[in-house]
């Protein structure tokens, strides 16, 4: 038998692009190389020659997708930060300032942190789509399972109405068959009469077989019961007076206060009780008696009492009904073969409403009989707790099965998944940058403040100092962004300072300071930003 795949499950680290073994591993490393090779390669094109740049983005960005797409857990996330690392620590090291390196770090979250995390939402959406149609295929299943529960309930419901309906009405076909054969001094007219009775008789139930294969063709409603007088208990008993059987009924008007659930209950057990009794104790007679359960209960009648015989009910409230039916001993051999199968459907059916079946022979006996008598006796609740599985009823139409809770969970935990991959996609590379923003603002702010000259000190530097003289006035560092001032004269090194600490392009003065062979040859204040001043503060001549 086919078995089919449930929910993909992976360790993690593992991803689908790769299988298991060696070779998934070998891929995954692969993978991971080109990610970090990639990275580390791209710090040697410059942030200026744009289609370079352009050029290393894709070639970032393309690994990191496929590493987000098909590797999962702590070893893909290691080797993108690495990779991620790898840009600002190959600029820091390479020696160029910290704007750069803020540079290349925003170019590793844009190409590298930002697809990778953009690869695993899709797969995570991916594999929740998975999910859903794995989902709505066991469903599928399970409805074709349960579809095929109704077709064998219908089959054995088919079997049950047979075995009542037909049941029925060939035993007492067979009874008055039987009541012909026996019947002393009949004459011709009572013969022919007998026998169209008996023709009525088997072309009923010839129309009720019909009936019955009907509804294996069509979803019409149950027809009502042959010849009973819709469904009734008098016109059960009065159909089986007709075939010459000899039946009293007692507690006959309590039928008319029952519920209709226990109805169908009562009327199932006198037919039952009178098609074996046709069936098995041909010729003995039938006492049929419904009471009432209460707080006093009178005894059943014997067979073959009347319609009158303690017909009335017993007093005290309902607590729910007896019905049963009492047959003397067989006078006659009988004739019909029995499957065994009605009394036990029918005991399930009255068990399953809340009621008992009770069924057995009796001690009675006479010089003519071939065996002892027997009661079927049924107690039913005033309340049935529930319908029971009553195979005589339509089946109806399988109705879609509910979502498990596991499914429901399921679902909530893929949702979940996705949304948080999604939110990570956007928040990591945004926290990612603004983490290096106020990285490279406070490194920015801490070498400001070491690059201040002292406009007092500035003032006091001659052009033709030693530079041993003017170094101990100088900041231990210079400006991390000084302006641009135009070439110098061979020979010269210039040096930019602060005159004061200030935000990053807000207006100021720079002072730039040139040297050449070991003395001041130029002092100037530039200015910086927007609004910045040009004084000049010491001279600014050479």
């Amino acid at each position: 038998m086919r078995k089919t795949a449930g929910p993909r499950t992976q360790d993690p680290g593992h991803g689908g692009c790769a299988g298991g073994g060696a070779k998934g591993r070998a891929a995954r490393g692969a993978l991971l190389s080109a990610v970090v090779l990639a990275s580390g390669l791209s710090c040697l094109v410059p942030l200026t020659a744009a289609t370079a740049l352009a050029g290393s983005g894709v070639a970032l960005a393309a690994p990191a997708l496929a590493a987000g797409w098909n590797l999962r857990g702590r070893v893909s996330a290691g080797g993108v930060a690495v990779a991620f690392l790898i840009q600002p620590a190959a600029v820091l090291a390479l020696g160029q300032d910290a704007t750069s390196a803020l540079a290349r770090g925003v170019l590793a979250v844009v190409c590298v942190v930002l697809p990778w995390l953009v690869g695993r939402y899709l797969r995570v959406r991916s594999d929740s789509a998975g999910l859903g149609w794995r989902r709505a295929e066991l469903l599928e299943r399970e409805r074709s399972v349960a579809a095929e529960r109704e077709r064998v309930r219908e089959r054995e419901r088919i079997a049950a109405r047979m075995h009542d309906s037909l049941g029925h009405e060939l035993s007492l076909i067979a009874v008055r068959a039987g009541a012909l054969e026996v019947a002393p001094g009949l004459g011709a007219e009572d013969y022919r009469r007998g026998v169209a009775e008996l023709g009525a008789g088997a072309i009923g139930a010839v129309e009720r077989l019909q009936e019955i294969i009907g509804l294996l063709q069509s979803g019409d409603a149950e027809p009502a019961e042959p010849g009973t007088g819709d469904g009734d208990l008098a016109g059960l008993i009065g159909h089986a007076r007709n075939a010459s059987l000899e039946v009293g009924l007692a507690g006959g008007r309590l039928w008319e206060g029952m519920p209709a659930e226990v109805r169908a209950l009562v009327y199932a057990v006198v037919r039952e009780g009178l098609t074996n009794s046709a069936k098995h104790a041909p010729g003995a007679p039938v006492a049929v008696r419904v009471d009432r359960l209460g707080p006093q209960t009178s005894g059943a009648d014997a067979p073959g009492a009347a319609d009158t015989a303690t017909d009335e009910p017993a007093p005290g409230p309902a607590e729910g009904y007896t019905v049963s039916v009492a047959n003397g001993p067989a006078t006659e051999v009988p004739v019909l073969a029995s499957g065994g199968s009605g009394l036990a459907a029918l005991r399930a059916r009255v068990r399953a409403a809340g009621g008992t079946l009770d069924s057995g022979p009796t001690r009675t006996g006479g010089p003519t009989s071939t065996g002892a008598g027997f009661t079927l006796t049924a107690r039913l609740p005033a309340q049935p707790a529930s319908p029971g599985p009553d195979l005589h009823s339509p089946v109806p139409a399988p109705v879609p099965l509910p979502s498990a809770p596991e499914s429901a969970r399921q679902r909530e935990r893929s949702r979940s998944r996705t949304g948080r991959a999604l939110a990570a996609a956007v928040a990591i590379p945004a926290a990612l940058v603004a983490a290096l923003v106020v990285v490279w603002a406070g490194y920015y702010a801490l070498a400001s403040c070491r690059a201040v000259l002292d406009p007092a000190d500035f003032a006091s530097l001659r052009v033709g100092d030693p530079r041993s003289a003017v170094a101990p006035v100088l900041p231990p560092s210079t400006m991390l962004d000084p302006p641009s001032t135009g070439p110098v004269p061979s020979g010269w090194t210039c040096d930019h300072y602060r005159s004061r600490t200030a935000l990053p392009g807000s207006g100021s003065d720079a002072y730039r300071l040139c040297f050449a062979q070991g003395r001041l040859v130029d002092k100037d204040a530039v200015p910086t930003g927007s609004g910045g001043g040009t004084e000049d503060q010491g001279g600014g001549g050479r």
